[in-house]
This record gives C-alpha cells, structure tokens and sequence, in this order.
C-alpha cells in the first residue's frame, strides 16, 4: 500500500487515500469534479470598473462584473456553498420522488380523507424534518434576505404566503422558502429553467388554471431539456403539485400566493437573456442553439485558464 498522502491542492488539509474505499474515492464532490476536469475557463472580474467588480445595491441582489460581459451575473457562489446547496437539492428531490411514486400516492390516499388539521400536522411535521435537514448543510450559508435575487426574494415571499393560508406555521413557512430558495440561489441551471420556464407563462394564467399551466410548463421543458435526468425530477415536481392542487384550500391559497408575487420578477430580463442567448445544451426562449447562434452570433470573451489547484 502507497504509504503517500494528498492533500487538498492550495491547502495541508489531509484527502483520505481513495483506495480505502469501496468505490474509490468518497463520492461525488465539488473537489472531485475539479480533479476530474483539470482544466477550467474562468471568467475574469473587472477590477477596473468604477465601483469595483462587484455591486451591491439599495434595491438588492448582488451582481458580479467580468470584463468584456455588458452584463453582470447575479448572486455570489463558491465552491462551499454550492456543494452545500446541491445536498440539500438532492434530499429534497428524494423525497419529492417518493411521494410522487405512484404506490405511495394510493397507499396515502387516507391522507387526503383526515380532517384538515390533522393534514396540516402531517404537512407541517414533513417540512420541519426537511428544515432540519437542510440547516446541516447550509445553515452557514443563509444569505440576509437582500442579497438574494430578485427570483429568489419573490418567490420566497410566495412560498410564505403559500404555506401560512394553509395552516403551516409562520416559522416552518419562513423557514422552508428560505431553504428552497437558497438551493435555486445557488444552482445557475435551476435558477435559469425556471426563468425560463416562468417567461412562458403569465400571473393571470398561473392564477385561472393552475393545474393547466403546470402541465403546459411540464411540456415545454420535455421539448427543451434533453436531459433525462432533469425531466425525471421535474415530472416528480409537476405530478405531486397538480396532485395537490385537487385540493379547493389548496388551489385557493396558491391563487393567493401567485397574486401577491410580482411574477415579472420571475421572468427573463435582458441581462438573463444575454447570458442564455448562446448557452448550448437547452433550447433557450424555445430556440435551438443554430437558431440563437443565427440570431445572436458569439461575441469574444476574456477568460482566464485556470489549472486544478492553482490560484
């Protein structure tokens, strides 16, 4: 045996020999998917700008210069938050996909026959555990409420709503939309689906037939999204939501919540559509990558070469 250690590249942090394991190295991580690459493009903060690369404004957000990008990005990410976020995504898809399953919906249909209270109870004791769960990992990273975008900050507001008009208390309620929305805060690709998504519908659909928008939301992501994996974890979302929505104090409480959101903050705005317009892998605005590079041809960017491991 190799009697050899690595380290954390940067660091003396110890990495614990991979052969110890049954699978090589401990699973997925964002160290790992480093290694993996080697090699990343990184785009480079505009120190020159006036101001400094990163703005922080009374109206809030936080957004992020680069040079030779017109528009900045939304949001700080590190590699600590993001892997945090991405744990707690995961529990939560789990658990999503387990009571969309459809033996677990017919052997809870008694669920549905219990007095509201008593749903409530349930609902609310679920929402707890999950809480709990996701403080373990991201409790260190809970942005104050400015500081998220503005997606994230109305959506959030939403989710408030949304809970306490059912009965959920006001502390649960706060607590899983700050959860909820800090998994989509630091998660680009579900920040931007949903976006996306959200621009293809409006407050006054969302608000006269929520079950039908849902399915026609669900529809265009399978024509946009390639990936069978995504269309798994949203078709899990999208059946447990229509379910719910069967529900009259259900359906009336999301009318609610979609009322007091302002839903364009929900949708693109022209820095979202800049960074989209040429991004391969997804049909952006309903477009395939020929049709957006016809449209909107690559513009030259400065990136700087970055090595796993160095500064």
């Amino acid at each position: 045996m190799n009697n050899t250690i690595e380290t954390i590249p940067g660091t003396n942090i110890p990495i614990t020999p991979s052969n110890l394991y049954v699978n090589g190295r401990g699973g997925p991580s964002v160290w790992n998917d480093r290694m993996s690459r080697k090699v990343r493009l990184n785009k480079i903060l505009d120190s020159e700008r006036p101001g400094g690369p990163i703005e922080y404004p009374e109206s809030g957000g936080v957004f992020v210069y680069h040079k030779t990008f017109p528009y900045p990005e939304k949001g700080h990410r590190d590699d600590f938050n993001v892997q945090a976020a991405q744990l707690a995504k995961r529990v939560l898809i789990s658990w999503v996909r387990f009571f969309s399953y459809s033996p677990t919906i017919r052997a809870g249909l008694g669920f549905f026959l219990l007095p509201w209270k008593y749903k409530i109870r349930i609902v609310e004791r679920w929402l707890r555990e999950y809480c709990n769960i996701a403080d373990l990992f991201l409790s260190e990273y809970y942005f104050q409420d400015r500081y998220y975008n503005a997606m994230c900050r109305e959506l959030r507001k939403g989710i408030i709503v949304f809970l306490s008009d059912i009965g959920v208390s006001s502390e649960t309620s706060e607590r899983f939309a700050l959860a909820f929305v800090t998994l989509i805060q630091y998660d680009t690709a579900y920040y931007y689906i949903l976006v996306d998504l959200f621009s293809e519908t409006t407050a006054e659909k969302m608000r006269d037939d929520p079950r039908g928008q849902i399915r026609h939301l669900a529809g265009l992501l399978a024509d946009r999204d390639g990936r069978a994996n995504m269309l798994v974890r949203f078709e899990s979302f999208e059946t447990l939501i229509r379910i719910l929505l069967l529900i009259p104090r259900v359906r009336r409480s999301f009318r609610i919540a979609v009322d007091v959101m302002q839903f364009e903050l929900l949708q693109y705005d022209e820095a979202d559509r800049y960074h989209m317009r040429n991004k391969p892998g997804y049909k952006w605005f309903g477009m395939t990558y020929e049709q957006r590079l016809a449209k909107w041809p690559l513009e030259p960017h400065l990136y700087q070469k970055t090595e796993y491991g160095q500064p």
